[in-house]
Formats: C-alpha cells, sequence, structure tokens
C-alpha cells in the first residue's frame, strides 16, 4: 500500500489463515477475508483520532478471538472529550489468541486443542474468550489460557531463549494477550520502541545509546517485494524526539528509564502494537538455523488437567486454616447457559418411543428454498465456531420476496432484537444457540432430531433416510422443533420422566425429594398440611377434602395466581360439602389442571390454598400460615401456574406458535437440524413472569425442591440440580 494507509482486519481467527503451497517448503500463510477491513489512518490525517474503530464500519468480529476491551470499553482524549471504543490493538490480541491455538495444536495435536477449547471456567465465571471479567467490570486474561500457558512453559521444548516455540510463545504471553493497553490506546502518534522489553533483548540492544532511534508505528508500510525473497514489510525510522499526540516530547531517555534491564511485572505489561509484533517476530526469524532452536526433539509434557480440576487439587493439600477468603465470583443473575444434554435426552426419546406416545411420523421435509449464502450457513453450521454475516437488507429483500425460508426466519430474529436498522449482522454459533452480532444471549435454539424418518431434497417418499439422532455431533441438542399439546399423553409422559429421572438419580440428594422423614430445611420434622385434597383416579368425578390427621402419603403443592373474584375456595359455611366431595367439571379450570396433572403423576393429594386453608374472617389461615414452609418444602412436585392468569383461566392452554427451518445436514448420520426461534427464556418466561409477582411466589419457589412450570411458551422442570426445558435443552447459571 503506496498511501502508508493501516488497517484493521477485524476478524483474525484459524479459519482465516490460508496456507499457499510453493516458495520453499513451508510454503506461504496468508490472511483472507478482507471485507470487513477498513483504514484507520494515514501519513495525510496525522491529526485524526485512530485509537478506535469509531471510524470503521467492520462492526462483527468472531467473538472468541475479540480482545476484552469490546465488553469493557476504553476512554479515549479526543478534542477535550472522552469516548469509548475500541482499541486499535484488537488484531494483535486475535493474533494471540490463534498463536496459542497452533502452538498447542503442534505440542499436543487435535486432541489438546479440542481439550483447551471445552475447558470454558475460569476464575469468575463461564467464558469461551481468552479473558473474563470479574463483578467491577475488570477483565484479566482467563484462567484456562493462563494455566496452558504455566503449562506449556515448563515444557522442555518451549524454553524462553532456547527454541522457537519458546520465544513464540514468550511474545503470545508478554506482548499480545495482554488486558493492559498503551497510553493513547496504540494510536499512530504514540511512540515505540523496537523491543522495549522481554527476554530476546540481545547483547547489542543493551549496549545501544540514548541516541537509539524510535519507531514510529505509522511509518510501517506493506507493499509488494522488489525481489522473491524480498521483505513485505519497510520500517523507516522517526525522528528521536517526535511530538506525540498530545504534543509533549516524548524522549527515548524517558523511555529507556521507564524500560530498565529488568523483568517487568504482569501490571506493568501493555499489548504489542504492530511494530512490536513485527519486529519481535522478525528476531526470531533471524535467529541462527540451528536444529537445536528450530527442531528439538525432546519428551513432551502431556496434556495438563482441566484448570478447575488443577484448583481443586492444589486447594485440597492446603489446610483449611490457612486458605484464603475470597470474594465470591461474579455470576449475573441474566446470564443462563443453554448447554447440551443428550444423553438423557436419548433416554427420553426411548422412554417416549416405549411408552407408545412417540410413534412412527410423517416425514419431515426440509426447506426448498435457501439462498446461496444460507447453503454457506447449511454446510458451515456443523463447525464449533461457526460465524456468518448477513447485509440486512438482503435478509428483508429474500424475506418479502419469499425466495429464502432461513433469511425470512432471520430477518424476523434481526426484528425481534433491534437489529434491523443495521447494515449488517453477524450470526455465531454457541454449542445449541445462535447470538446474534456479538450479544450476550442467544436468539435462535437449535437442535437435532431424534431420530424420524426424514424426506430428503429431491428423494421420493419410498427414498427417505433415517438419521441417527446419536450422531457425532453431540454439541448440538437432540431434541423438539415442535411441542405436544399441553395435557397431551406426549407432555404428561415428559413431565413423568423428569420426576422418575429424578427420583431415581438424586433420591439421596435433600436439594431434590424429601427423605422419608421429611426434615425441613431449617431440619425440623416436616408435618403434613391439615388438609389435602384426595384426587383419587382419573375414573373418579368427584374430588373431596381430606383430613391428614393419622394419615401419610406424598402430595402435589398448586402455585398459581387468584385473580379476581369471586374465588373457589372453602369457608365455614361449604366445609361439610367439600369434605362429601365436589364433582370436578364445577371447580375453576386451573384447579382441574392442576388434578390432572396430580393423577398423571400417580400422586393421590394435592394442596390448594384456597380449598385447603379455610378462608373467611372465621377461617384459620393465621395457624395455617405458618406451615407454609412445610407445604412447599415437602411437597413430591410443585405445580407452578405461570400462564393462568387467574383460578378460571387454566395452565394447560395451546402453545405460542415459533418459527423454524428445517435443513438437510448435509452429512451421513447427523441427524436434521432444526433452526428455531429461542423459546428457552427461563428468566422471562418464569422468573420474570406475572406468577412471580406474586407476593406469595417467592417464598413457594425458594421453599420448594421440585417444581413444574407451565408457561405459554413450553413447560420447564426445576429441581437441585438445574432447569430442564420441554424442548430438550438443559439451562444453567
Amino acid at each position: 500500500m503506496s498511501s502508508g494507509e493501516s488497517l484493521i482486519h477485524g476478524d483474525i481467527k484459524p479459519r482465516n489463515i490460508l496456507w499457499f503451497k510453493g516458495n520453499g517448503e513451508i510454503g506461504t500463510l496468508k490472511l483472507a477475508d478482507w471485507g470487513e477491513a477498513k483504514a484507520y489512518g494515514s501519513d495525510a490525517d496525522r491529526k485524526a483520532n485512530t485509537a478506535t474503530r469509531n471510524n470503521t464500519t467492520g462492526k462483527f468480529g468472531t467473538r472468541r478471538y475479540e480482545p476484552p476491551e469490546v465488553e469493557t470499553g476504553m476512554s479515549i482524549q479526543d478534542s477535550g472529550t472522552t469516548k469509548t471504543g475500541r482499541s486499535r490493538l484488537y488484531d494483535t490480541w486475535s493474533f494471540g489468541c490463534f498463536t496459542l491455538e497452533f502452538i498447542i495444536w503442534i505440542l499436543h495435536g487435535t486432541e489438546g486443542l479440542k481439550l483447551f477449547r471445552i475447558d470454558n471456567v475460569g476464575d469468575y465465571s463461564l467464558s469461551d474468550s481468552f479473558y473474563e471479567i470479574n463483578q467491577k467490570r475488570l477483565a484479566k486474561v482467563h484462567g484456562v489460557v493462563s494455566h496452558w500457558m504455566d503449562h506449556l512453559e515448563r515444557d522442555a521444548i518451549c524454553q524462553s531463549g532456547a527454541s522457537a516455540l519458546g520465544d513464540l510463545l514468550d511474545i503470545v504471553r508478554n506482548g499480545l494477550l495482554v488486558v493492559a493497553l498503551p497510553e493513547g490506546g496504540g494510536s499512530i502518534q504514540s511512540q515505540v520502541t523496537t523491543y522495549p522489553r522481554f527476554k530476546l533483548l540481545d547483547l547489542e540492544q543493551a549496549k545501544r545509546t540514548d541516541t537509539e532511534p524510535v519507531m514510529d508505528e505509522s511509518s510501517i508500510v506493506g507493499h509488494a517485494p522488489d525481489a522473491e525473497d524480498g521483505p513485505l514489510i519497510h520500517i523507516t525510522i522517526a525522528s528521536k524526539d517526535e511530538e506525540t499526540a498530545d504534543g509533549a516530547k516524548y524522549s527515548t531517555v524517558l523511555r529507556r528509564k521507564q524500560r530498565k534491564d529488568s523483568a517487568l511485572s504482569a501490571v506493568d505489561l501493555e499489548r504489542f502494537r504492530a511494530v512490536e509484533l513485527v519486529e519481535n517476530l522478525g528476531r526470531i526469524a533471524r535467529r541462527e538455523q540451528s536444529d537445536s532452536y528450530w527442531y528439538q526433539d525432546l519428551p513432551r509434557c502431556p496434556i495438563p488437567p482441566k484448570f478447575r480440576d488443577r484448583i481443586s487439587q492444589i486447594s485440597s493439600k492446603i489446610p483449611p486454616g490457612m486458605r484464603g477468603n475470597y470474594d465470591l465470583p461474579y455470576l449475573d443473575p441474566e446470564d443462563w447457559q443453554l448447554r447440551s444434554d443428550n444423553d438423557f435426552a436419548a433416554e427420553m426419546f426411548e422412554r417416549l418411543t416405549n411408552a407408545g406416545v412417540l410413534g412412527p411420523s410423517s416425514p419431515i421435509k426440509v426447506t426448498e428454498h435457501l439462498c446461496k449464502k444460507c447453503q454457506e450457513f447449511r454446510r458451515d453450521l456443523w463447525s464449533p465456531f461457526f460465524t456468518i454475516i448477513y447485509e440486512t437488507n438482503v435478509l428483508h429483500q429474500n424475506s418479502v420476496s419469499h425466495s429464502c425460508d432461513l433469511c425470512a426466519l432471520l430477518w424476523q430474529v434481526c426484528q425481534d432484537y433491534a437489529s434491523s436498522a443495521h447494515s449488517s449482522v453477524s450470526f455465531e454459533r454457541r454449542d445449541s444457540t445462535l447470538r446474534m452480532s456479538n450479544g450476550r444471549l442467544p436468539v435462535l435454539s437449535l437442535f437435532r432430531d431424534h431420530g424420524k424418518w426424514v424426506l430428503l431434497h429431491g428423494l421420493d417418499i419410498a427414498d427417505t433416510v433415517l438419521l441417527d439422532a446419536q450422531s457425532v455431533v453431540n454439541d448440538i441438542q437432540t431434541g423438539f422443533s415442535e411441542l405436544s399439546d399441553a395435557g397431551s399423553a406426549l407432555h404428561l409422559e415428559i413431565l413423568r420422566c423428569w420426576l422418575d429421572h429424578c427420583d431415581h438419580k438424586h433420591w439421596k440428594d435433600p436439594k431434590c425429594k424429601p427423605s422419608r422423614f421429611k426434615k425441613s430445611a431449617a431440619g425440623s420434622i416436616i408435618k403434613l398440611p391439615t388438609r389435602l385434597i384426595d384426587v383419587g383416579t382419573a375414573d373418579n368425578s368427584c374430588v373431596r377434602l381430606q383430613d391428614m390427621k393419622d394419615l401419610d402419603g406424598d402430595w402435589i403443592a398448586l402455585s398459581y395466581q387468584w385473580g379476581t373474584p369471586p374465588y373457589f375456595s372453602t369457608t365455614r359455611h361449604n366445609m361439610r360439602d367439600m369434605y362429601a366431595g365436589v364433582e370436578v367439571d364445577t371447580l375453576p379450570q386451573t384447579f382441574r389442571d392442576a388434578i390432572k396433572i396430580t393423577r398423571a403423576l400417580g400422586r393421590r393429594y394435592l394442596w390448594i390454598d384456597s380449598i385447603c386453608i379455610i378462608q373467611g374472617p372465621d377461617g384459620d389461615f393465621e395457624s395455617e400460615a405458618r406451615t407454609m414452609e412445610d407445604v412447599y418444602n415437602g411437597a413430591y412436585c410443585v405445580l407452578a401456574a405461570c400462564c393462568a392468569k387467574d383460578q378460571s383461566s387454566g395452565f394447560l392452554l395451546p402453545r405460542m406458535a415459533r418459527l423454524q427451518v428445517t435443513l438437510d445436514p448435509q452429512h451421513d448420520n447427523y441427524g436434521a437440524i432444526y433452526v428455531c426461534q429461542r423459546i428457552e427464556n427461563f428468566d422471562q418466561h418464569v422468573l420474570h413472569g406475572d406468577l412471580a409477582k406474586r407476593g406469595w411466589v417467592l417464598q413457594e419457589h425458594a421453599l420448594a425442591r421440585r417444581t413444574i412450570f407451565f408457561t405459554e411458551y413450553q413447560t420447564y422442570w426445576e429441581c437441585g440440580h438445574g432447569v430442564r426445558c420441554e424442548t430438550m435443552a438443559t439451562l444453567a447459571k
């Protein structure tokens, strides 16, 4: 580039590094996909603030390789004001990320790299990035990343100064994966030295005098080589005391004083500018061509244990009295992680099939209308780090013209999440979800088919193919894209599966199921409620109120909204009739639905406050209110009627429909894949739903060991081991 412009690529990642054969034994590596790259400064515009990416339109990189300042922001002084934006050193962090992955791959192969990528539990929380952020919004290098670099530095083949890999790892750790940014965010006005720190300083560098020139990063200009082996980068030398962006002289004497010859601590490190990266890579390339430096054949350390496993091992060796009192890690109360659990899904579908509620169905017809871009989406979606960028005007056009089914779904998502105003939008796969434009929450869910016959495009009915739900792609959840009717045989069997699984897997866990002695959370013996509703069986047309003195048995409790009067309740006036028996058909619909679920779950007793507590001024609410802890804490299960507005509306209601697109997997035994509007939203549907606003619900939810939540979108299950969705997804914090 003869113009002197410098570029921000904005999406440096392994997939964009291309290998071209020739040009020696190794060949040539080239950086591809420059479609989003933008210039950030030139010699003709030296006064422009180029420390941020506010002046570019390349907005979306791959989330895993983005630097921490995309979340924490950075304050840049510009004409007396303060802006928050991304650093120009965005690309150097990304370079460090994929270089570390390269070193891991070189030493430990694909298996080691896979283990590094899936180990995402750090010091503060879950994060797939190379950094993590604490509750004070301060970033640091991810604990897993530091753990692996510590391990690699102990490997004989990775010794700094003794091997090329060791020096490369030194650059990654001390120059690229560094949270702190240089003053000015790496502006072209800032002066930089050829090599301000680290172990690669040679004797010639140490002997330089104070007249040593400094380099201006803006003087690095890439151009085509004049000869076959010519340099790809030219570096011109700036004047000794050239002015900085704020007009102040930045002396090399001061720089040398700050640098000194001693190693800097982690808090002193600043991220490399591009010129420092080039200079130090050049130092490696200029080393003598000896086998001892480039081709070491030494024993290698095994793959390190998982970061959290190592922390547990170390902690267990420290006497309890000597362990530090550390703050709790930061947990975002709205940050629910959608996780895959295909082992449970396989058990569930086998049971549903054996129960006869999930019989053979008509073949699934995959979509036939996909544009060229969405065909690329379908082809690459299986990649664990899948990312794709769309122009929003194209999504809109294809949606209006009905020319592409997937574009129509993506355009609807853009409208739902207020992204239709942007010129472009990115979608990135995180396990079994898609996130949009680096958003924190998923916008689409992905499900694999559970083994139905799939009608692939171009085949006749006789040529349908049975795709195996237990395929090699285990990070996409096997589940339901469409749900059965609430209260149907299939729906009720799913509820029984949840309870039976918890009964058998968690039967010793007091967080899930009361013991035979029914001790409360406070440790006292739980007493049965004074009264319960005896629901009988499905053949009984009546239910009756039952005094539980000298009786025993499990009960189910109902959590619901009373709504507006009139209310159905037990009073002193109708108490005799309630004990004698009441026709189910005369009860409010919400109560009838609760009776149906209780019978389906094989339980005899049901607790509903308006019936089991005598209402009115002469009732026993005052005494019964004191036993609420026992009612919900000791219940076999709690039914939360989240979608019921009152006693009469019911909660086994039709589900809200959602858009979805069915894709041909393009691979044998991968199973058809559904791209669906996201309805796995426990936070909004349950924790912030209408029922949660009722006064008593906080106590009911906190005390319940196991709860089934009935919402207008789907049914959720919660026990002491997490939240499950009717779609088969699993949620956890």
